[in-house]
């Protein structure tokens, strides 16, 4: 799930909320009572886990020869 960041031009209150993408449009409402607004940038990160994807790791293994 992508994380955004939001902005009340009000009080100057920021925070990050993790949304699934079909839900990424619903408003914000900051603690002051004012609609937020969603900042450009933050919502494009990915975490790579499992086997494979570490050459370093795997190299003997796999018997992978690096020049």
């Amino acid at each position: 799930m992508p994380t955004y960041e939001y902005l009340c031009e009000k009080c100057g209150t920021k925070s990050f909320k993790r949304k699934s993408i079909s839900k990424r449009n619903e408003i914000e409402i900051c603690k002051c009572g004012q609609k937020m607004v969603r900042l450009i940038g933050i919502g494009s990160s990915f975490i790579l886990k499992g086997k494979g994807f570490y050459c370093n790791r795997e190299k003997k293994k796999w018997n992978i020869k690096i020049n």
